[in-house]
């Protein structure tokens, strides 16, 4: 496996013999840096398993809607269509880890959405946070998982982080102009060039491993670059909350 340079990474295929001290130093990461990761969701075989049930996904959509990938309202709720994605959504590593960040053992699945880069694209995603048009407050009780279908490397979009970021709350966002290869709906990102800025030159690449996920706080600012690869860059991104306290923000009902 690729070293990982950005912090701990939590390697393991079975939840028998971990320790809290282990559970302890992955909430710790997430609270001082506002995600943390990579975390081993699945063995080889399930990995394996996920892949083929995606790609099965996609086959049929092609064949029945005439989509070469997932797009529109097929990226979405995913969970809800594909018994691999709520596999996925459910899995007993990723729901622990959830609820170890989130300090609560009510975790409730908000939504799940496919974020895909086709090969040597220059499709990217700006400076922002998933806080901003996702209508939940308070939102510092949500948090995103990101699985990787797919390798997520430098060269085709991993995600990267502003560590730290989190702590700020809710920053301005502004639309952009409706960038063509900006991945997100509204061309939405971070306004403030000082904000941005020190995003850039701090940054940490959290790359990842078929079948790894990470972790990020909803106020998290992060962003992802072009997939310059021959494969196509998929990840499963999965929205959770906890119940106990979130609720939908005025006025986003």
């Amino acid at each position: 496996r690729k070293p990982f340079t950005g912090g701990t990474r939590y390697l393991y295929s079975h939840m028998d013999g971990l320790s809290e001290s282990f559970w302890f130093k992955l909430k710790s990461d997430y609270d001082a840096q506002g995600f943390c990761g990579p975390i081993q969701v699945f063995d080889d075989e399930k990995v394996v398993e996920t892949k083929l049930g995606y790609a099965n996904y996609v086959k049929t959509l092609e064949t029945e809607y005439g989509l070469s990938t997932p797009s529109g309202d097929w990226r979405f709720r995913v969970h809800l269509l594909q018994d691999w994605a709520l596999a996925v959504a459910t899995s007993e590593v990723l729901v622990k880890a959830v609820k170890k960040v989130l300090a609560t053992e009510n975790v409730l699945v908000w939504s799940t959405d496919l974020n895909i880069k086709d090969p040597n694209t220059e499709k990217f995603y700006s400076w922002h946070q998933d806080s901003t048009y996702a209508g939940l407050h308070p939102a510092g009780n949500c948090v995103t998982a990101w699985y990787a279908l797919t390798d997520a490397t430098e060269l085709n979009g991993c995600l990267r982080f502003s560590p730290g970021s989190h702590v700020f709350g809710q920053v301005e966002h502004v639309e952009g102009f409706r960038e063509k290869e900006n991945a997100l709906s509204l061309s939405q990102r971070v306004s403030d060039s000082q904000t941005i800025d020190a995003a850039t030159s701090n940054q940490v690449l959290l790359e990842l491993n078929a079948g790894e996920a990470s972790l990020h706080s909803f106020f998290t600012i992060h962003c992802s670059g072009p997939n310059s690869s021959q494969n196509s860059r998929v990840g499963l991104a999965i929205r959770y909350v906890d119940a106990s306290k979130v609720q939908p923000r005025e006025g986003k009902r």
